[in-house]
């Protein structure tokens, strides 16, 4: 007879046999395990699954778990499955933007701008469990997110010092302080766009006459630089008088003065040069 060691037995294996005897003999019960895709035989006479993976010299793994329990008495039919578990983790990071404050320093050329102090972006992360139980993926589970440091706000200073530059232009040198790029079309008392056909508006914002030599801007920038002037190639010096252009949010636009003979169609990009001295005395520091 070939014994297992879980086999049980009425006496002892090693009694000394002194005359005829009775002895019992119970053989382990056979269980079949599987894991991760493999069988094992084996025997045991274990009440419970986990004694019984035991005498077998089997130990879990992690998160490893069985079917049935462990604290479960061993099945019937010897069938014990182990469910090979792992647990996969997955870290996200997110930037928390930092916010810029801004301060007006006459110390800066106008249009400049310069660092104080620079903003650091912040941390944060969150964890994501991911379970895999022999080889598929059965849960995720995300934990909450953590702050790990907080954003540094930046400072930045704006430039107010007026620096004047020198232009040569067809007519002649012009000194201006500012030139930003602007989305250009042209007007005239009957191209005004007024919405009513055949109506001409022969007047601008600032009462005078829509004509060569003055250009509209938007309702911000006419607040702020009403009757200042400029030069724009190709067209020469004008002032600002009337409201209009600013019809995109997402650039700058102005309209060109003429009158209805002279008129010349616009619808082009062109710098603007704003001319000094200005008729304000002090130039904004930003143009909205």
């Amino acid at each position: 007879m070939v014994l297992n060691p879980s086999d049980q037995f009425s006496v002892p294996l090693n009694s000394s046999l002194v005359g005829p005897s009775k002895i019992t003999y119970n053989p382990a019960p056979a269980l079949t395990i599987t894991y991760k895709g493999r069988t094992l035989f084996a025997r045991s006479s274990a009440p419970t699954v986990r004694q019984a993976l035991i005498e077998a010299g089997i130990a879990l793994q992690d998160l490893d778990y069985t079917v049935p329990a462990e604290n479960q008495p061993v099945p019937a039919d010897g069938n014990i499955r182990i469910v090979a578990v792992t647990d996969s983790v997955k870290v996200n990071k997110i930037d928390i933007p930092f916010t810029v404050t801004y301060t007006n320093d006459n110390t800066v050329e106008l249009d400049t701008t310069k660092v104080i102090s620079a903003g650091q972006y912040g941390v944060q992360v969150s964890r994501q469990h991911i379970f895999i139980e022999d080889g598929k993926e059965t849960s995720r589970i995300t934990e909450p997110s953590v702050v790990i440091s907080q954003p540094v706000n930046a400072q930045v200073a704006r430039g107010g010092k007026v620096v004047l530059k020198t232009l040569e232009t067809p007519s002649g040198n012009i000194q201006y302080y500012r030139s930003i790029t602007v989305h250009a079309t042209s007007y005239s008392p009957c191209r005004s766009d007024t919405g009513i056909e055949g109506q001409c508006m022969h007047g601008t914002s600032s009462r005078t006459q829509v004509r060569v030599g003055e250009i509209a801007v938007s309702l911000a920038w006419f607040k702020l630089l009403q009757f200042d002037t400029a030069y724009i190639p190709g067209y020469g010096v004008a002032s600002i008088e009337d409201v209009g252009g600013g019809a995109h949010i997402w650039r700058y636009w102005i309209d060109l003065g003429y009158d209805d003979e002279s008129y010349i169609p616009w619808d082009s990009d062109v710098t603007i040069y704003f001319l000094w001295p200005m008729y304000a005395g002090t130039p904004p520091i930003t143009l909205p």
